[in-house]
């Protein structure tokens, strides 16, 4: 994003062909990203118990088995 945003904000810097293609990079990217978070935010909503783990550091037993059962020797 950084890379393409840049080639679009200098103008003067790039010739137009890489304008375009970095308009069309930067647009698709945008989109990936956005579905690719709102993703994350599904997940994180429909499970309160990954959600206290990030917060506090620890999860219970039950659910570090059910989810990463190689977590438990």
């Amino acid at each position: 994003m950084l890379g393409t945003g840049l080639m679009m904000w200098f103008t003067h810097l790039t010739p137009l062909m890489w304008r375009t293609s970095a308009t069309f990079v930067h647009d698709w990217l945008a989109l990936t990203i956005g579905v690719v978070l709102a993703g994350h935010i599904g997940m994180a909503l429909g499970d309160p118990e990954a959600r206290r783990g990030l917060r506090t550091g620890t999860v219970s037993e039950e659910w570090a088995r059910r989810e990463h059962p190689l977590w438990r020797p």
